[in-house]
Protein backbone atom coordinates (compact mmCIF):
# COMPACT_ATOMS: atom_id res chain seq x y z
CA UNK A 1 0.00 0.00 0.00
CA UNK A 2 1.45 3.36 -1.03
CA UNK A 3 2.25 5.94 1.63
CA UNK A 4 -0.33 8.68 2.01
CA UNK A 5 0.74 11.96 0.45
CA UNK A 6 1.30 14.71 3.03
CA UNK A 7 -0.52 18.04 2.65
CA UNK A 8 0.54 20.26 -0.23
CA UNK A 9 2.17 22.79 2.11
CA UNK A 10 4.45 20.12 3.57
CA UNK A 11 5.34 18.79 0.14
CA UNK A 12 6.28 22.28 -1.01
CA UNK A 13 8.32 22.83 2.16
CA UNK A 14 10.28 19.59 1.73
CA UNK A 15 10.88 20.40 -1.91
CA UNK A 16 12.20 23.86 -0.99
CA UNK A 17 14.40 22.51 1.80
CA UNK A 18 16.21 20.16 -0.54
CA UNK A 19 16.20 22.17 -3.76
CA UNK A 20 16.62 25.75 -2.48
CA UNK A 21 17.53 26.05 1.21
CA UNK A 22 20.14 23.28 1.31
CA UNK A 23 22.33 24.56 -1.56
CA UNK A 24 22.07 28.16 -0.32
CA UNK A 25 23.02 27.29 3.26
CA UNK A 26 26.01 25.28 2.02
CA UNK A 27 27.48 28.53 0.60
CA UNK A 28 26.91 30.70 3.69
CA UNK A 29 28.95 31.05 6.89
CA UNK A 30 27.21 29.13 9.67
CA UNK A 31 27.10 32.26 11.82
CA UNK A 32 25.01 34.00 9.18
CA UNK A 33 22.77 30.94 8.84
CA UNK A 34 22.19 30.98 12.59
CA UNK A 35 21.40 34.71 12.53
CA UNK A 36 18.80 34.10 9.81
CA UNK A 37 17.34 31.21 11.82
CA UNK A 38 16.90 33.55 14.79
CA UNK A 39 14.89 35.91 12.61
CA UNK A 40 12.72 33.17 11.08
CA UNK A 41 12.08 31.73 14.56
CA UNK A 42 10.18 34.89 15.54
CA UNK A 43 7.07 34.22 13.41
CA UNK A 44 7.56 30.47 13.83
CA UNK A 45 7.08 30.94 17.59
CA UNK A 46 3.42 31.72 16.97
CA UNK A 47 3.04 28.51 14.97
CA UNK A 48 4.51 26.50 17.84
CA UNK A 49 2.20 28.12 20.41
CA UNK A 50 -0.91 27.63 18.27
CA UNK A 51 0.02 24.09 17.23
CA UNK A 52 0.67 22.82 20.76
CA UNK A 53 -2.18 24.84 22.26
CA UNK A 54 -3.72 23.18 25.32
CA UNK A 55 -0.84 20.75 25.75
CA UNK A 56 1.52 23.52 26.86
CA UNK A 57 -0.24 24.26 30.16
CA UNK A 58 0.17 20.73 31.59
CA UNK A 59 3.69 20.53 30.19
CA UNK A 60 4.72 23.79 31.85
CA UNK A 61 3.39 22.47 35.17
CA UNK A 62 5.28 19.22 34.60
CA UNK A 63 8.62 21.02 34.18
CA UNK A 64 7.90 23.68 36.84
CA UNK A 65 7.59 26.64 34.48
CA UNK A 66 5.10 29.54 34.83
CA UNK A 67 2.33 29.66 32.23
CA UNK A 68 0.97 32.67 30.36
CA UNK A 69 1.24 34.39 27.00
CA UNK A 70 4.77 35.66 27.57
CA UNK A 71 6.22 32.33 28.72
CA UNK A 72 4.46 30.56 25.85
CA UNK A 73 5.86 32.94 23.24
CA UNK A 74 9.36 32.65 24.69
CA UNK A 75 9.04 28.87 24.72
CA UNK A 76 7.71 28.89 21.15
CA UNK A 77 10.66 30.96 19.97
CA UNK A 78 13.20 28.73 21.72
CA UNK A 79 11.46 25.59 20.39
CA UNK A 80 11.38 26.89 16.80
CA UNK A 81 15.04 27.89 16.93
CA UNK A 82 16.03 24.53 18.44
CA UNK A 83 14.16 22.73 15.66
CA UNK A 84 15.89 24.80 12.97
CA UNK A 85 19.27 24.18 14.53
CA UNK A 86 18.56 20.47 14.72
CA UNK A 87 18.43 20.46 10.91
CA UNK A 88 21.87 22.06 10.51
CA UNK A 89 23.35 18.57 10.39
CA UNK A 90 21.41 17.99 7.16
CA UNK A 91 21.95 21.45 5.68
CA UNK A 92 25.68 21.69 6.37
CA UNK A 93 26.88 18.25 7.57
CA UNK A 94 30.59 19.01 7.40
CA UNK A 95 30.67 21.64 10.14
CA UNK A 96 33.05 21.16 13.08
CA UNK A 97 31.71 20.09 16.47
CA UNK A 98 32.74 22.04 19.58
CA UNK A 99 33.87 20.15 22.67
CA UNK A 100 32.97 21.36 26.15
CA UNK A 101 35.38 21.16 29.10
CA UNK A 102 33.89 17.92 30.40
CA UNK A 103 34.33 16.20 27.04
CA UNK A 104 37.89 17.47 26.67
CA UNK A 105 38.76 16.20 30.14
CA UNK A 106 37.17 12.82 29.38
CA UNK A 107 39.15 12.46 26.15
CA UNK A 108 42.38 13.36 27.94
CA UNK A 109 41.80 10.48 30.39
CA UNK A 110 41.56 8.01 27.51
CA UNK A 111 39.11 5.58 29.12
CA UNK A 112 35.79 4.33 27.68
CA UNK A 113 32.44 5.15 29.25
CA UNK A 114 28.75 4.59 28.85
CA UNK A 115 27.48 7.99 27.69
CA UNK A 116 23.79 8.49 28.46
CA UNK A 117 21.84 11.28 26.85
CA UNK A 118 18.34 12.60 26.36
CA UNK A 119 16.37 13.43 23.22
CA UNK A 120 17.51 16.94 22.40
CA UNK A 121 17.35 18.63 19.04
CA UNK A 122 20.82 18.09 17.61
CA UNK A 123 21.21 14.56 18.99
CA UNK A 124 21.91 13.11 15.55
CA UNK A 125 24.80 15.52 15.14
CA UNK A 126 26.02 14.78 18.67
CA UNK A 127 26.29 11.13 17.67
CA UNK A 128 29.08 12.23 15.33
CA UNK A 129 31.26 11.70 18.39
CA UNK A 130 31.19 8.03 17.44
CA UNK A 131 32.82 8.76 14.12
CA UNK A 132 35.34 11.17 15.61
CA UNK A 133 36.39 8.68 18.29
CA UNK A 134 35.45 5.28 16.78
CA UNK A 135 32.86 4.80 19.53
CA UNK A 136 29.51 3.06 19.16
CA UNK A 137 25.93 4.38 19.12
CA UNK A 138 23.00 2.22 20.25
CA UNK A 139 20.23 3.09 17.79
CA UNK A 140 17.74 1.90 15.17
CA UNK A 141 18.16 3.05 11.57
CA UNK A 142 15.03 4.74 10.26
CA UNK A 143 13.56 7.09 7.67
CA UNK A 144 15.32 6.05 4.49
CA UNK A 145 18.75 5.08 5.81
CA UNK A 146 20.26 2.69 3.31
CA UNK A 147 17.52 3.58 0.81
CA UNK A 148 17.66 5.45 -2.50
CA UNK A 149 19.72 8.60 -2.80
CA UNK A 150 17.94 11.90 -3.51
CA UNK A 151 19.01 11.76 -7.18
CA UNK A 152 17.27 8.37 -7.44
CA UNK A 153 13.93 9.64 -6.10
CA UNK A 154 11.35 10.71 -8.69
CA UNK A 155 9.09 12.86 -6.51
CA UNK A 156 10.89 16.16 -5.68
CA UNK A 157 9.16 16.47 -2.30
CA UNK A 158 10.62 13.12 -1.19
CA UNK A 159 14.22 14.14 -1.87
CA UNK A 160 14.62 16.01 1.44
CA UNK A 161 13.78 12.89 3.45
CA UNK A 162 16.04 10.79 1.22
CA UNK A 163 18.82 13.32 1.82
CA UNK A 164 18.29 13.14 5.59
CA UNK A 165 18.48 9.35 5.47
CA UNK A 166 21.67 9.49 3.40
CA UNK A 167 23.33 11.91 5.85
CA UNK A 168 22.48 9.71 8.85
CA UNK A 169 23.64 6.62 6.96
CA UNK A 170 27.03 8.21 6.27
CA UNK A 171 27.47 9.60 9.78
CA UNK A 172 26.22 6.71 11.86
CA UNK A 173 25.90 3.40 10.00
CA UNK A 174 29.55 2.32 10.53
CA UNK A 175 29.27 2.86 14.28
CA UNK A 176 25.78 1.74 15.30
CA UNK A 177 24.74 -1.21 17.45
CA UNK A 178 21.10 -2.25 17.42
CA UNK A 179 19.05 -2.06 20.63
CA UNK A 180 18.09 -5.52 21.82
CA UNK A 181 21.40 -7.06 20.76
CA UNK A 182 23.22 -9.37 23.13
CA UNK A 183 24.51 -7.42 26.16
CA UNK A 184 27.85 -9.11 25.51
CA UNK A 185 28.23 -7.11 22.29
CA UNK A 186 27.93 -3.89 24.29
CA UNK A 187 30.36 -5.10 26.96
CA UNK A 188 32.86 -6.22 24.31
CA UNK A 189 32.75 -2.77 22.70
CA UNK A 190 33.43 -1.11 26.05
CA UNK A 191 36.24 -3.50 26.94
CA UNK A 192 37.86 -2.84 23.57
CA UNK A 193 38.19 0.81 24.57
CA UNK A 194 35.13 2.16 22.74
CA UNK A 195 32.48 4.20 24.51
CA UNK A 196 28.75 3.63 23.99
CA UNK A 197 26.31 6.49 23.37
CA UNK A 198 22.68 5.76 24.24
CA UNK A 199 19.57 7.83 24.93
CA UNK A 200 17.63 6.88 28.04
CA UNK A 201 14.31 8.73 27.66
CA UNK A 202 12.88 6.52 24.91
CA UNK A 203 9.81 4.51 26.03
CA UNK A 204 9.75 0.87 24.95
CA UNK A 205 7.01 -1.73 25.29
CA UNK A 206 7.96 -4.40 27.80
CA UNK A 207 10.48 -2.31 29.72
CA UNK A 208 10.05 -1.77 33.46
CA UNK A 209 7.78 1.11 34.42
CA UNK A 210 9.78 4.04 35.75
CA UNK A 211 9.12 7.69 36.50
CA UNK A 212 10.42 10.66 34.54
CA UNK A 213 9.14 14.12 35.49
CA UNK A 214 6.21 12.58 37.31
CA UNK A 215 5.09 10.47 34.34
CA UNK A 216 5.24 6.67 34.58
CA UNK A 217 6.37 5.02 31.35
CA UNK A 218 8.05 1.75 30.29
CA UNK A 219 11.63 3.00 30.16
CA UNK A 220 14.70 0.87 29.47
CA UNK A 221 17.48 2.47 31.49
CA UNK A 222 20.14 -0.11 30.73
CA UNK A 223 23.04 2.33 30.74
CA UNK A 224 23.44 2.05 34.51
CA UNK A 225 23.68 -1.75 34.58
CA UNK A 226 25.86 -1.79 31.48
CA UNK A 227 28.39 0.60 33.02
CA UNK A 228 28.51 -1.55 36.15
CA UNK A 229 28.87 -4.79 34.19
CA UNK A 230 31.75 -3.42 32.11
CA UNK A 231 33.26 -1.53 35.08
CA UNK A 232 33.42 1.75 33.22
CA UNK A 233 32.14 5.20 34.21
CA UNK A 234 28.63 6.39 33.43
CA UNK A 235 28.55 9.94 32.08
CA UNK A 236 25.74 12.24 30.99
CA UNK A 237 25.84 14.07 27.65
CA UNK A 238 24.35 17.49 26.95
CA UNK A 239 24.42 19.66 23.87
CA UNK A 240 23.87 23.32 22.99
CA UNK A 241 24.47 25.54 19.99
CA UNK A 242 27.11 28.26 20.07
CA UNK A 243 27.09 30.59 17.07
CA UNK A 244 25.45 27.90 14.97
CA UNK A 245 27.93 25.19 15.94
CA UNK A 246 26.99 22.28 18.17
CA UNK A 247 28.87 22.02 21.47
CA UNK A 248 28.90 18.62 23.19
CA UNK A 249 29.76 18.24 26.84
CA UNK A 250 29.92 15.39 29.36
CA UNK A 251 29.37 15.28 33.10
CA UNK A 252 31.75 13.86 35.62
CA UNK A 253 31.16 10.12 36.31
CA UNK A 254 27.73 9.51 37.87
CA UNK A 255 27.13 7.19 40.81
CA UNK A 256 23.37 6.69 40.43
CA UNK A 257 20.80 3.95 40.02
CA UNK A 258 18.26 3.83 37.19
CA UNK A 259 15.88 6.30 38.84
CA UNK A 260 18.80 8.55 39.69
CA UNK A 261 19.76 8.72 36.01
CA UNK A 262 16.17 9.59 35.09
CA UNK A 263 16.26 12.35 37.70
CA UNK A 264 19.40 13.73 36.03
CA UNK A 265 17.53 13.72 32.72
CA UNK A 266 14.55 15.40 34.38
CA UNK A 267 16.76 18.20 35.68
CA UNK A 268 18.20 18.74 32.19
CA UNK A 269 14.69 18.89 30.72
CA UNK A 270 13.55 21.42 33.32
CA UNK A 271 16.54 23.57 32.42
CA UNK A 272 15.82 23.44 28.65
CA UNK A 273 12.23 22.21 28.13
CA UNK A 274 12.05 23.58 24.58
CA UNK A 275 14.89 21.24 23.63
CA UNK A 276 13.03 18.02 24.57
CA UNK A 277 11.98 16.19 21.43
CA UNK A 278 9.89 13.50 23.13
CA UNK A 279 7.90 15.72 25.50
CA UNK A 280 4.53 14.61 24.14
CA UNK A 281 5.31 10.98 24.98
CA UNK A 282 5.48 11.95 28.65
CA UNK A 283 2.38 14.11 28.74
CA UNK A 284 -0.39 12.98 31.03
CA UNK A 285 -2.32 10.79 30.58
CA UNK A 286 -0.08 8.14 29.06
CA UNK A 287 -0.57 7.71 25.29
CA UNK A 288 -2.53 4.61 24.33
CA UNK A 289 -0.28 3.80 21.39
CA UNK A 290 3.06 4.88 19.99
CA UNK A 291 2.86 7.57 17.29
CA UNK A 292 3.30 6.50 13.69
CA UNK A 293 6.46 7.34 11.78
CA UNK A 294 5.83 10.60 9.96
CA UNK A 295 8.12 13.39 8.87
CA UNK A 296 10.79 14.27 11.38
CA UNK A 297 13.87 12.41 12.60
CA UNK A 298 13.94 9.68 15.23
CA UNK A 299 16.86 9.59 17.58
CA UNK A 300 19.47 7.37 19.04
CA UNK A 301 17.42 4.69 20.81
CA UNK A 302 17.64 3.26 24.33
CA UNK A 303 18.65 -0.25 25.29
CA UNK A 304 16.46 -3.35 25.74
CA UNK A 305 14.71 -3.35 22.38
CA UNK A 306 13.46 0.22 22.33
CA UNK A 307 11.62 1.33 19.20
CA UNK A 308 12.54 4.47 17.24
CA UNK A 309 10.52 7.58 17.98
CA UNK A 310 10.03 10.88 16.22
CA UNK A 311 11.49 14.31 16.69
CA UNK A 312 7.94 15.53 16.61
CA UNK A 313 8.54 18.13 19.35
Amino acid sequence: MADARPPLALRLLDRALYGVVRPVVARLPIGLVDALARVVALPAALVVVVRHGRALGPFFRQVGRPDGLGPRLRYGYAKALARFRGDYVYLAPGRPVLKGPGLRSFEAQGEPAVIAGWSQFGTIEAARLAGLRDDRVVRFPYGGEGGPLPCEVDEPWKRWMAHQGAVRQELLAPYQLLPGASPLSYVRALRSGRSLIVLQDVPADGAPTRTLLGAERPLPVGAVRLARAARVPLRFMTTRFVGGLLEIDLSEPLDVDEQGLLDVIGAAVRDRPWDWVTWREFAEPAPEAAPSLEALPARVAGLEGARPRLEAG
